[in-house]
């Protein structure tokens, strides 16, 4: 986080947190005023908070049923916990993780949202969830309020239970208008989202969305080394060929490692690369067999 970040609690609202999420705002490439030939670098909390917006738009202009409630749901149940790389610092730093554009849009295409409303009759529901044992998740909830000319409005919680019942994550802030929790799922089968209201301002019928993922990976940074000279002892069992590199716009092989800081299986890898070459050229990917 930013040293300039904007930090919480509200003021005025201690009890209210601040900020919801966070977006990038450090040496910020962007569009440059007046001038369509060059670009724009500059940091700061304008540069972060257009992209939050931006976000919010981009989905709406892509799922056009998508409610503005839904939206921010969605982008809450999507964001990357930043708690590992701000050690010390809480979500009054950070919100509830950085914006993942990607990550919003893949929850929408998988309709893992929706809506529910409570009352002062009936205030308590409850949503089951499929989940996968030992994976990670997110749950975010979040409501407007109903009237915007007052300071008081309804006070929502968030609980996930297993399938015993017993609570394993739940988020009560008083002040927000939002509520989100990350768990590990203890088995494979379903859990139980509950929501319930403490508190339904004015007695009258609170609408909240809410929107369902698995928490983003911690990424694991890798390192990439070409074949052939210097890649020994691996060049001769890997690259039958040998030899040194070839340039780039003849047939390439390069080699990629990477050193996970725990053990974990790999169940997929996706591979992304940029061509100036006619289209129709075959690109295979080989892994060790045997390796680590």
């Amino acid at each position: 986080v930013a040293g300039f970040s904007s930090r919480g609690p509200l003021n005025g609202d201690p009890q209210r947190t601040y900020p919801d999420i966070a977006a990038c705002g450090v040496n910020t490439v962007m569009a440059n005023f007046d001038s369509e030939g060059s670009s724009y670098t500059a940091s700061g909390t304008s540069m972060a908070s257009p992209q939050v917006a931006g976000a919010g738009a981009q989905l709406r202009a892509r799922f056009p049923a998508l409610t503005a409630l839904e939206t921010k749901a969605v982008l809450l149940g999507s964001t990357y916990d930043l708690a590992a790389q701000n050690p010390g610092l809480s979500r009054n730093d950070y919100g509830m993780g950085l914006l993942r554009n990607d990550r919003a849009h893949e929850l929408v295409l998988g309709g893992a949202y929706g809506n529910g409303s409570l009352t002062s009759v009936a205030p308590t529901m409850n949503f089951s969830m499929p989940v996968v044992g030992g994976m990670g998740y997110q749950v975010a909830i979040a409501w407007f309020r109903q009237d915007v000319m007052s300071t008081a409005w309804s006070d929502l919680d968030l609980a996930v239970l297993d399938g015993l019942g017993a609570v394993i994550g739940q988020s009560t802030s008083p002040r927000n208008l939002y509520e989100m929790v990350r768990f590990t799922a203890p088995t494979t089968g379903t859990v139980t989202l509950r929501v319930q209201g403490t508190a339904i301002a004015a007695g009258v019928t609170q609408p909240f969305a809410w929107a369902f993922g698995e928490q983003a990976p911690i990424p694991v940074t890798g390192s990439a080394t070409t074949f052939g000279a210097g890649c020994a002892p691996e060049c001769t069992s890997i690259n039958e060929q040998g030899g040194t590199l070839a340039p780039l716009l003849q047939a390439s092989e390069f080699a990629y490692d990477m050193v996970a800081p725990t053990a974990m299986q790999i169940l997929g890898v996706d591979v992304y690369t940029q061509a100036i070459v006619p289209a129709g050229v075959v690109m295979g990917i080989y892994t060790m067999v045997g390796g680590s």
